[in-house]
Formats: C-alpha cells, sequence, structure tokens
C-alpha cells in the first residue's frame, strides 16, 4: 500500500512539470506570432509631406487578424531572447516593406509619392494580406505609379487639381464630410478656425489632410477642431479625408476660398482665384473690395479694356485661343489695389471669333455671293476697335488679311484693329481666312455706325424750335403753360449743330412717355405732332432731335391740362367770289377738345347755311339757295389764274358755278374749294383732327387756286399746281 501511494505521488509531480513546461514554452513563442504573421494595416495616401497615421483606427477599421503561419511549433533555441521586447518601440521592429502595387481603390485627387517614388518605409503595403512576403527596398518602381481603379498597367495618377469639383472620379465627395467653412468667406482675422462632420459615421477616418496656400497639415483621422493661418487676401483651401469604406479607402476632398482683409488694406475678393481655363467665350464671374468689413465695388478691365458689371457680377467676352487677362481694381487714390488673372480660353475645333458681331465663323460657315452680315454699332465716336481670334486645329488655317472699304488694316500692338465710321454712309468690312480644309474663304460684314444718344457734347446740340397755338398766334411751348384743351398740335422745326436743317426722320416726339409714331402735318421743314395730354394737370412733352452724324439733344417741357370751355371765333368767308362774309367773325364758346369741324359746322347751320364735308376731313360745300347770287370775279385774280395754268377746265375768263344753290369744290375752276387757316397759318391736317385752344381764331374761306388767292399754297402740297411756285402777291 505504501509503495502504491508513493508510485502516485511521482506520476502527479509529473504531470505538474509537464504543465509547467508547457506554459512556459507558449509564452516564448507568442511574439513571433504578432511579428511575422500579423497583417500590415492600410496607409493613408502620401503626398509631399506625410499625413499622421491613425495606428489605433486604421487597426479597429482593418479586417486583418493575429494568426499562425503554420501548425509547427518553432523550436525553442529559435525563439528571440526575452530581453529583445524592451529594446525597441514596437512600430519601428516592422519590417520595411515594398508594395507591390498602388491601392487599385484610391481617388484621382490622391497625393503624388514622395521625391524618390517610393512609400515611406514605415508604411505597409495597404493591399499586403495574409501570406504576404515583404519585398527589397529596391522594389519595382513602376507598380509605384498605378491610377486607382485602373487596369494595372501602370497609368500614372494624375496631378491633384484643387480647382476640379469634389467627386470627380471619386464619388459625391458631399455625402461623406461637410465643414464649417464659408466659401468665400472675408475674415478680418488670419487665424481662422473651423470643423469636420463626418457624413457617414459607418466609415472609419483613417486621416485627415488640409492644405492652406499649397502648404499641408495633416492630422489623425478622429481631429474634428482645425485652426489655420491666413495670408493676406485670397486663400485656397483643400480638405481631405481618407476612409476605409469596406476592404477599400476612399479619399474624398473639399475645395474653399477664403480671403483675409486686414483692417487697413483693401483686399480683392474674386470667384476666378481658381479658374484658369474655360471652353466658352463668355465669362461670368464676382468681383468686389473689402475695406474695414466695408464692401466696396471693383474696377475690371478684360485685356486693358474696361468692362461694366452689376451688382458685383460682371461678364467678360474672351478672346479665342489666347491667355486672357482680367484684372481687377478696388480702392481709393492711396489704397488702390489691383489683382490680375490670367484665363485661356481654348476649343477643340476651327472657330474665328469677332468682338464685331457674336457670329461664329467654322469651317461650315459659308456666305453666297451678295450675302453678308448687317451690323450696327454704337458708339461714342466714331472710332471702332474690334478683335479677331482664330483657333486652329490642322495648321492650314490663317486669317490672310482684313479689309475695310478698299484698304487692307493690320492690328495695333495691343492686337486691336480700328477703322473710322460714318453714320451717314456704311461700309464694308471683309475677313480673308482659310479654313482647316485649306480652302480660301471671305466673310462679308456691313457696318452701320449710330452715336450713342447721351455722346453729344454741348456744343454739337442740334437746335430745335417748338410751338404750340395760343389764342390768335403760335407761341414757344414753355414749361408751365396751361391748357383747357388736351388737343394740343405741337410744331417741330430742327437744324443741327452745323446748320443742317433737319426733318421728320430726325424727331421723336413723346407725351408721357408714349410716342407718337407720326407727325400729323407739314409745312415746309415744320412738322405737327398731335400732343394730346393724356391726364389732368401736369403731363411731359419730350422732343429728341438726332441729326444726320449721330449728335442728339432731348427737350422736356411740363404742362397743364384743366379741363374748361374755350372761347374761339370763327368766320365763314367767299371774298374771292366777291360774296364777302357769309358769317362774320363770331365769338363761340365750347367744351375744351371740340374740333374745329364740329364749331364750324354748328355755327353755319345756326345761320341758315347747310353743309357737305367728306368724311369730316373737310367742306366739299356750303349751300343755300341763290347763294352765289350776284358772284363776282376779279378780272386780275382771273388772268393769274389763267397764266398759271390753273384753269384745267378752260374756264377762261367766264367761270361758273356748278349751281347758284351751292358754293362747292371744283365749282368756277378746277383747284377752288373750302379751306380754313388757325391763328393765321393752313394747317395740314383735317379740320374733324383740330381742337382750338381758348382764344384760337379760325377763318373758313373759299379758293379759287389751291389756296394761292388767298395765302394758303405751301410747297408740301405738291407739284402740278400751276408753273407759279408760291402764293400769288395778294390774297382777295
Amino acid at each position: 500500500m505504501k509503495s502504491g501511494k508513493t508510485i502516485k505521488y511521482i506520476l502527479a509531480l509529473a504531470c505538474c512539470l509537464m504543465i509547467v513546461l508547457g506554459a512556459l514554452s507558449l509564452d516564448r513563442i507568442s511574439p513571433s506570432f504578432e511579428v511575422e504573421e500579423k497583417k500590415p494595416v492600410s496607409a493613408m495616401a502620401v503626398s509631399n509631406q506625410r499625413l499622421v497615421y491613425d495606428r489605433e483606427a486604421a487597426a479597429e477599421a482593418d479586417s486583418a487578424a493575429v494568426t499562425p503561419g503554420s501548425d509547427t511549433q518553432p523550436e525553442e533555441e529559435e525563439m528571440p531572447p526575452e530581453e529583445t521586447e524592451e529594446e525597441e518601440p514596437e512600430e519601428e521592429t516592422e519590417p520595411k516593406t515594398e508594395p507591390e502595387d498602388v491601392p487599385q481603390d484610391l481617388p484621382e485627387d490622391l497625393p503624388q509619392p514622395e521625391e524618390s517614388g517610393q512609400w515611406p518605409d514605415n508604411r505597409p503595403n495597404p493591399n499586403a494580406g495574409e501570406g504576404t512576403e515583404p519585398q527589397d527596398d529596391q522594389g519595382d518602381p513602376d507598380s509605384q505609379d498605378k491610377q486607382p481603379g485602373g487596369s494595372g498597367e501602370g497609368e500614372d495618377i494624375p496631378e491633384e487639381k484643387p480647382s476640379e469639383n469634389p467627386g470627380e472620379g471619386g464619388g459625391q465627395f458631399e455625402n461623406y464630410f461637410t465643414t464649417s467653412i464659408i466659401n468665400e468667406d472675408v475674415c478680418d482675422h488670419p487665424q481662422y478656425t473651423f470643423t469636420i462632420q463626418h457624413r457617414q459615421p459607418q466609415l472609419k477616418p483613417l486621416g485627415i489632410s488640409v492644405k492652406v496656400n499649397g502648404a499641408e497639415e495633416t492630422y489623425r483621422g478622429g481631429t474634428t477642431d482645425f485652426r489655420i493661418t491666413l495670408a493676406e487676401g485670397a486663400n485656397t483651401i483643400l480638405v481631405q479625408v481618407i476612409y476605409q469604406e469596406g476592404d477599400k479607402q476612399v479619399t474624398a476632398s473639399r475645395n474653399y476660398t477664403l480671403y483675409y482683409a486686414p483692417g487697413q488694406q483693401v483686399v480683392i475678393v474674386c470667384s476666378l482665384e481658381n479658374v484658369h481655363q474655360v471652353s466658352e467665350e463668355q465669362l461670368t464671374f464676382t468681383a468686389y473690395g473689402v475695406k474695414n468689413g466695408r464692401r466696396m465695388g471693383a474696377t475690371v478691365k478684360v485685356n486693358n479694356h474696361k468692362i461694366t458689371g452689376k451688382n458685383d457680377t460682371f461678364t467678360a467676352n474672351l478672346e479665342l485661343g489666347k491667355e486672357n487677362t482680367i484684372a481687377v481694381s478696388a480702392g481709393g487714390r492711396h489704397d488702390r489695389v489691383t489683382k490680375v488673372y490670367k484665363v485661356l480660353y481654348t476649343t477643340d475645333v476651327f472657330e474665328i471669333r469677332t468682338t464685331i458681331s457674336s457670329t461664329v465663323i467654322r469651317n461650315e460657315t459659308h456666305q453666297s455671293p451678295g450675302e453678308y452680315e448687317d451690323v450696327t454699332v454704337h458708339g461714342d465716336t466714331e472710332e471702332f476697335k474690334f478683335r479677331v481670334s482664330l483657333n486652329g486645329v490642322t495648321g492650314k488655317e490663317q486669317l490672310r488679311l482684313i479689309k475695310f472699304g478698299f484698304d487692307t488694316i493690320q492690328p495695333g500692338g495691343d492686337g486691336w484693329y480700328s477703322v473710322e465710321l460714318n453714320q451717314r454712309d456704311p461700309e464694308w468690312l471683309i475677313l480673308f481666312y482659310t479654313d482647316s480644309n485649306g480652302e480660301r474663304q471671305q466673310y462679308r460684314y456691313l457696318l452701320r455706325f449710330q452715336r450713342n444718344g447721351d455722346a453729344t457734347t454741348e456744343d454739337r446740340y442740334p437746335t430745335v424750335t417748338a410751338m404750340v397755338e395760343i389764342g390768335d398766334s403760335q407761341v414757344n411751348l414753355e414749361n408751365g403753360m396751361v391748357f383747357k384743351n388736351p388737343n394740343i398740335i405741337t410744331n417741330i422745326n430742327a437744324r443741327s449743330w452745323d446748320n443742317e436743317q433737319l426733318y421728320y426722320n430726325n424727331f421723336s416726339v413723346s407725351v408721357n412717355g408714349r410716342r407718337i409714331q407720326q407727325h400729323g402735318y407739314q409745312s415746309g421743314s415744320t412738322f405737327g405732332y398731335d400732343t394730346y395730354l393724356t391726364q389732368e394737370g401736369e403731363n411731359t412733352i419730350t422732343v429728341t432731335v438726332t441729326d444726320n452724324d449721330g449728335y442728339a439733344v432731348t427737350k422736356n417741357w411740363r404742362v397743364y391740362y384743366e379741363p374748361g370751355n374755350v372761347h374761339v371765333t370763327v368766320s365763314v368767308e367767299a371774298s374771292t367770289v366777291g360774296l364777302g362774309y357769309l358769317v362774320p367773325p363770331t365769338q363761340v364758346e365750347v367744351p375744351g377738345g371740340t374740333d374745329v369741324m364740329t364749331i364750324v359746322t354748328d355755327l353755319l347751320s345756326q345761320n341758315g347755311y347747310g353743309y357737305q364735308n367728306a368724311g369730316g376731313y373737310y367742306l366739299s360745300a356750303v349751300t343755300r339757295p341763290g347763294i352765289c347770287n350776284g358772284f363776282h370775279i376779279d378780272p386780275e385774280l382771273m388772268d393769274l389764274i389763267v397764266k398759271d395754268a390753273m384753269d384745267d377746265f378752260g374756264a377762261g375768263t367766264d367761270p361758273q358755278p356748278a349751281s347758284m344753290d351751292g358754293l362747292c369744290e371744283m365749282d368756277f375752276y378746277r383747284w377752288s374749294g373750302w379751306m380754313y387757316s388757325y391763328n393765321g397759318s393752313y394747317p395740314g391736317y383735317g379740320m374733324n383732327v383740330c381742337k382750338p385752344q381758348d382764344g384760337a381764331v379760325i377763318r373758313v374761306r373759299y379758293t379759287l387756286a389751291m389756296g394761292k388767292d388767298i395765302g394758303g399754297y405751301t410747297a408740301t402740297q405738291g407739284e402740278g399746281y400751276g408753273v407759279t411756285p408760291g402764293n400769288y402777291y395778294k390774297e382777295w
């Protein structure tokens, strides 16, 4: 029994010893698993400055596990000494690896590798998996520049372009993160703080890069608050975040522009900071200055030519095929600053563009014989400057010459052509060019000059005379006049600054902004306009006269309409046939706005006469039994009529009426009839149009010779009325 117990004790001690030895063996070989078999964690993209590597976040995101390399335990003598664990930090004992490939899932805006073309030696290969062996330090250099997501055939990684829209080549980056940066904000302090908000919490940010004007700072992926230092003026900010998304990495980017404006300094704020090349002729942008937090307007010149904008927004017409200079200036005499931007405008097709018109000349542009483009050039002076830009693609394109009229013209030192236009005479401008097929072509313009209305200096103003009928005479139109009748006839006569007579085509007349399209009558070079006063109280009559060289003047008169009755003196006369007054001068009172035809016919009826009118336009007959009894025509007048070839009916010295009961048109002689005068002159418009003002004098008179015998003939009545060019030497 005693010997049996002894054997049991010996076996128990042996088992305990084996357990202890086994535990010691496992403890010694466990470090080799971590060093030799741990899956490397993906590194961030690198640029000229390394991004901080967030090891903890990467380790959590990585799918690698600590896995033994084999089931066979290494020999005990091959274990590293225990004291080696304390000699160096763990990250310095990791093997230097050379990746076989750049990760295939990195975005296109990946920063370039360091100058050596190598991944940093403390960055493991992001694609390395279990069983991947470390490479020599002299790995295949071509494998460093594979385009992310590419075919693996060695495409170059594109250069970083901060001006490109976020999301190009890398997804919709705004879905990954946002910042508190206000784009194009103007700051009065150089220190600027902002935060990042990640929009997809399931993705782990591995690292963050912030570039200010190209200078990069890097941060761990968990960083949310940032401070940057701004330079005076415009600052370009690029924020990049690398995320672990499943088994790949995604780089998201956002671009901003911030302006730092110190208190006493003028700073230019312009949306062209990141615009360097465009493919459209028109470029719209904003530009203004800031000083002491106050916004000020900017002056903009495009290729040395000033352009105007609205609400700090400008649109530039760029020149094709060249780098355009856009200069933005702001400030006063002592603190004015200017910033210059360069923008290249180019296309991939043959084009000729000009500042003459919006037409773009291409291969398919052909003008048939006799065809041309009619262009009206508006300007302050006759000098017209223009540019012609050619964009070629085959090398055959050429602008051979440009002709203005019969002259070949050349551009000036600034690249602009200059010609002198004439408002009176249009001129030809022809481009001779060779298209991309090598064929010779022409493009023709007909240039018409029109001077800007506000470009006339006072010494070139045309002279304008405007008259209206008041009482029994015509007077100059003046401010403050009061009319009881809204129907005003305004008579216009004008001459150019060098005394050239002007006509209706040189006039523009309006009342309260409503333009009168056509004059109502003409008397010589005087033109009458029906300037009806459209409202009670104040009305404005506006006359603009533009001479044949484009020099113009505008005059305004404020007049007043007060409704009321008017008093008019009216007479009906037949003295040319010896019958004297049918109705002697009689004053009548009528409502303002009553026309002459109504006034006269009412008066005739009151005096026992009948009448006929031609649609209300004029009297064609005055009737009453025996009205022509006792008529008598002066023999001298009959002799003048015959000699003047006004006796178309051949009545000679024995003219007779058609009826003794009517005094009608074409009685006695061919050109007889009724005419009326208004305040001493014979209007060229009908009696139904004339609406007299208070105090007007109206005479209705019978003529035997188209008004020549009563002082009523004018050359504007046309030719064919006898051989005498004017009125007879006296009135009958």
